[in-house]
């Protein structure tokens, strides 16, 4: 199809009787050239021959084409004529052209091809709607083309721009881990350097996946360091959240479900239905184990009333350990706060005379201040350590100046002193652990000093004990005793609405704990009489 510019089809009103030519004669190049309307003239027809005609008139002149159709005269502006010579020229091969496209479709040959005479006008009409849609179609393309490529262009802006996970672990230290006591933040960089950075650490934070990190953490499990495994994906999780509360991951990310795989608890050979003897089970773990059957599923233990008489009259007096560190197992024990509250305590934080430590929100787990009653036997651990304030921590370093004892530290020497022989290890296997703990420089004379008849006990399981005193000696209430223990409240709501803070009953409790404990110091095992059961106020908001 031949194209046209800037034309309409129209239906001419009127035509000039004056016609310069009979019709079947082309017109030449001179009359083309020459072609002008006479003054006084409306109208001038030039016919080129066979339906195109030059139609010239004061405000434009067209190039077009008349025809016959269905009985009625018909016809169709082609293009322009134009100004100068070259444009007449070139309008004038165009509507030639044209005009032989016309003819054909009028008049097909009659070769037997069964093609029918069509209206230029409705194969024009079709062909214009075709070459819109055509047009819609390719501008539909090229948008789509530049969405295509500002979309790959601001992804690549993104990609540029994402953090990686060590750069965002590195914000939310600068943030937030700041905000954490020096030990605790320590902790976690350490975990994050030592079992994070190295599967994840360089990856953009969207490419980041769980499945390197649960294989990591079944590593861990095998090896025996469950708790590392845990916490190493519980800091995870915490630096993603975080992130996604500040835009930085996206809130799909699956890493913000990362959770621990559900272990499967499989019974021991000596408890399967077929092999248990319970006055076996009696005999190995003694009559004290009756009644402790919510105890097989828990991590850690509460030493037993016995255990404390046993470790505060005896082992503890007859222990090399240094003094610091007897001090934070009896402050532990009267207070229950955690060790590494205990380690890390300054002097200014220490009221003697009012009773009463107070633990800045930046030291707790739950961001949260926390005030502790030190009952007689609490403050005189206190008391005794000033004897030996040299700086700002209660438990000062031995070596290292302005500095506090160190937590890992306590913890060595209380697991240091305790060898016990499993019931399944042979004589030469019991033998084998001896000699290896021997190779240690530390507390070679006391390999079993701080044995317990009913097993291993650990620095942590002292809060745990004071809890359980707590409620099963002195007989506090358990929210008295969470409150003593700064657990979160689990349930929003109560914490905002009742806003009691128990403090005279926790400082009752923590004075009568403070009564036993010193009872055990002295070698006596005291119980929960009436002598030593206090009466709490009930109070309600």
């Amino acid at each position: 199809m031949v194209a046209r510019a800037n034309c309409t089809p129209v239906c001419p009103q009127f035509f000039s009787s004056r016609t310069a030519m009979p019709a079947t004669r082309l017109l030449t190049a001179k009359e083309i050239e020459n072609a002008k309307l006479p003054a006084g003239e409306a109208e001038l027809v030039l016919r080129d021959g066979d339906g195109l005609e030059l139609r010239l008139r004061p405000r434009n002149k067209q190039w077009r084409f008349r025809y016959s159709w269905n009985g009625g005269r018909a016809a169709i502006i082609i293009c322009p004529f134009g100004e100068t010579k070259a444009e007449r020229a070139q309008s004038t091969k165009i509507a030639r052209a044209a005009a032989d496209q016309y003819r054909a479709w009028l008049r097909p040959p009659k070769d037997g091809s069964g093609t029918e005479p069509r209206d230029p006008r409705e194969v024009l009409a079709a062909a214009a709607v075709e070459r819109q849609r055509e047009e819609e179609a390719e501008r539909a393309r090229i948008e789509a083309e530049e969405t295509r490529a500002k979309a790959e262009r601001e992804a690549e802006e993104r990609a540029a721009a994402e953090l990686t996970m060590d750069e965002l672990f590195a914000q939310w230290d600068a943030s937030h881990g700041v905000m954490l006591a020096p030990h605790w933040r320590a902790v976690r960089q350490s975990h994050w350097r030592c079992h994070v950075s190295p599967l994840v650490g360089r990856l953009k934070v969207s490419q980041a996946d769980r499945a390197p990190l649960i294989k990591h953490y079944d590593r861990l499990k095998k090896a025996g360091k469950d708790a590392t495994a845990k916490v190493a994906l519980a800091l995870v999780k915490q630096v993603v959240a975080w992130g996604a509360d500040r835009a930085l991951v996206d809130e799909s990310h699956p890493l913000l479900h990362l959770r621990v795989p559900r272990a499967n608890r499989i019974a021991g050979k000596r408890q399967s239905p077929d092999s248990f003897d319970a006055a076996k089970y009696l005999a190995k773990h003694g009559d004290g184990v009756i009644g402790e059957d919510a105890e097989d599923d828990k991590a850690g233990r509460a030493l037993k009333l016995e255990e404390v008489v046993e470790l505060l009259n005896k082992k503890l007096p007859a222990s090399s350990q240094a003094e610091t560190g007897k001090a934070i197992i009896r402050l532990m024990l009267a207070t229950g706060i955690r060790a590494s509250q205990a380690v890390a305590l300054r002097w200014k934080w220490v009221l003697l005379d009012r009773r009463v430590i107070i633990f800045p929100a930046g030291t707790m787990k739950a961001g949260k201040t926390h005030h502790v009653h030190l009952s007689d036997y609490a403050a005189a651990q206190l008391a005794q350590m000033l004897e030996f304030k040299t700086g700002e921590f209660v438990f000062q370093a031995p070596r290292k100046a302005n500095a506090h004892v160190r937590r890992d530290n306590v913890g060595t020497d209380i697991s240091k002193r305790q060898l016990y022989k499993d019931a399944s290890a042979t004589d030469e296997e019991f033998a084998a652990r001896v000699a290896k703990r021997m190779e240690s420089r530390r507390c070679r004379k006391e390999t079993d000093l701080y044995n317990m008849p009913f097993g291993k006990w650990t620095l942590y399981d002292l809060r745990r004990t004071a809890a359980t005193l707590l409620m099963g000696l002195v007989a506090a209430d358990w929210d008295v005793v969470q409150r003593i223990l700064a657990h979160a409240d689990p349930h929003g709501v109560t914490g905002r609405y009742v806003r009691f803070s128990a403090w005279d009953d926790r400082c009752k409790a923590l004075d009568e704990l403070g009564r036993a404990l010193e009872a055990c110091q002295r070698g006596e095992q005291p119980s929960a009489d009436s002598t030593n059961v206090i009466g709490f106020a009930r109070k309600t908001g």
